[in-house]
């Protein structure tokens, strides 16, 4: 028996379920299914055959990951018999046969998912008694996945603990995958806010990232400490970059003030919906094998109401006082 088998890469959606006080709602997304004929179970009487991908992509312990083609090649016994063959499958619509000209060889293509495993023979057309056969079978690709995430992302300086997880539906197939992963994530912010602030003659400029999730809960706080990688300080002779929230920093334009200026303009902009896009990462693969990895996004928004708007600074209306 030998195990040669392959498949090309799909697009899948995810799962991603609250673990807290929100609403939850569902979405699905569709995805086409791939071309994943699997080879197996090729039993030989009289002459051997050799199964062999067009289009070999990795090697895992002694499994090849193709495309959607193999050719068979067959080795009669002696090898210098001069016989003709015959190759035949129980579905020729799911599957197409191109012999070469010496009939010793046949590509073998896989036009469609089937849900029913396929046989292919080999037969020589002097002897019927000397044949070989291989079984086909096809592993299932997402056609569909149910996605559960929160309607919206809280912000508080407690802060809020998020997990993703994801079941996709299967879609037609003879075998399905063993091994379906969340790998992560990210929440992008997408409000319309100013990236540089200024006071007392100094600017900051701030770059923004994209949250990282991780697949086992993430603690999401503050919006600075969410979106916000760096700031820096513009013009004056050169551009002075600090780590955010730098309690070293003397400047007299902080950090600190920077990035309270910052989150009001978040709290300002946020809408409750469609702030920022949800990301989340997939794999999923067979006996160990990674068939496919991509991701699917959806929107999310935010809540602001833990969080408070603060100064930045005071301005006592006078430039002195005289008592008399």
């Amino acid at each position: 028996l030998a195990l040669i088998f392959g498949v090309c890469g799909g697009l899948v959606g995810w799962y991603a379920n609250e673990k807290n006080w929100f609403d939850g709602k569902t979405e699905e997304t569709e995805s086409a299914e791939t071309d994943g004929m699997l080879v197996s179970e090729i039993l030989a009487r009289g002459l051997s055959v050799q199964a062999a991908p067009l289009s070999a992509t990795s090697v895992d312990d002694g499994q090849v990951v193709t495309d959607e083609a193999y050719t068979f090649t067959v080795t009669p016994d002696p090898v210098d018999a001069e016989d003709t063959y015959t190759w035949a499958v129980t579905d020729t619509s799911s599957v197409t046969l191109s012999p070469s000209g010496d009939t010793k060889s046949c590509t073998v293509t896989c036009n469609q998912a089937f849900g029913t495993q396929i046989t292919l023979t080999v037969t020589s057309n002097v002897t019927p008694e000397v044949t070989a056969s291989a079984t086909l079978d096809y592993l299932k690709a997402p056609t569909n996945v149910t996605i559960t995430s929160p309607t919206t992302i809280a912000f508080s300086a407690s802060g809020t603990n998020y997990t993703v997880s994801a079941t996709p539906t299967w879609g037609t197939g003879t075998i399905t995958p063993d091994a379906f992963t969340v790998t992560g994530g990210s929440i992008s912010n997408d409000l319309d806010i100013p990236d540089e602030y200024s006071y007392m003659g100094k600017t900051r400029k701030v770059v923004d990232v994209d949250l990282n999730l991780s697949p086992d809960g993430t603690l999401i706080t503050t919006p600075s400490a969410a979106f916000v990688s760096y700031t820096f300080i513009t013009g004056g002779g050169g551009e002075i970059i600090t780590k955010a929230i730098n309690p070293d920093d003397i400047i007299i334009y902080t950090e600190e003030q920077c990035l309270i200026q910052y989150e009001n303009a978040f709290k300002s902009a946020v809408t409750g919906s469609n702030d920022g896009t949800l990301t989340v990462n997939y794999t999923y693969s067979y006996k160990g094998v990674q068939i496919s990895s991509s991701s699917v996004e959806i929107s999310v928004g935010f809540d602001v109401s833990a969080m408070t708007v603060n100064a930045v600074s005071i301005d006592p209306n006078t430039d002195g006082v005289v008592f008399f």
